[in-house]
């Protein structure tokens, strides 16, 4: 009973952080929404999934959270990440292609076998590598009640400047 408790807690408090982080100003061309797809091991499936970007919200920290949604090994798995990255560009700014990230996040597990489903609270460890054009490769390595191991990649679709376009003068 006292562990229903905790995680009920858990659950509560990270919905508040989560809701207060959402209304941190971000400037729009920093946010983008991305799609996802890969492999869970331990349950070994297929996933495919999507995150949204929120940030810089610190000196190259990023939140990201994600959902995905995997297949297989007679079970279905629904997960919801609450993601913290860490930027780390591989080469100086202006000549820079391709990044390096890191992080840690909670999870919410949803698993669902026949007759039987539960929702378990997880913690996931993460790392990748991302180029300026969106393309992002990504491993995930979960503890507590999460998928053991996840390889995914994905495509970041980053929104267009908005205002005035320039009119090339005759």
């Amino acid at each position: 009973m006292t562990t229903d408790l905790l995680k009920r807690a858990a659950a509560r408090n990270a919905t508040w952080a989560v809701a207060w982080l959402l209304l941190l100003p971000c400037p729009a061309g920093a946010q983008g929404f991305a799609i996802r797809t890969g492999a869970n091991i331990n349950p070994d499936q297929f996933a495919i999934g999507g995150q949204y970007e929120i940030g810089p919200i610190g000196n190259r920290v990023w939140f990201q959270p994600n959902t995905d949604i995997g297949f297989g090994d007679g079970t279905t798995l629904v997960t919801a990440d609450m993601d913290f990255v860490y930027r780390h560009p591989l080469a100086k700014e202006k000549q820079n292609a391709w990044t390096l990230y890191a992080g840690a996040g909670s999870a919410v597990n949803f698993y669902k076998l026949s007759g039987y489903h539960r929702t378990l609270a997880g913690v996931n460890v993460l790392g990748g590598l991302m180029h300026r054009n969106g393309l992002f490769t990504q491993f995930t390595i979960g503890f507590v009640d999460s998928p053991r191991f996840k390889f995914g990649v994905g495509y970041t679709f980053h929104p267009k400047p908005t205002g005035r376009t320039r009119v090339p003068r005759r």
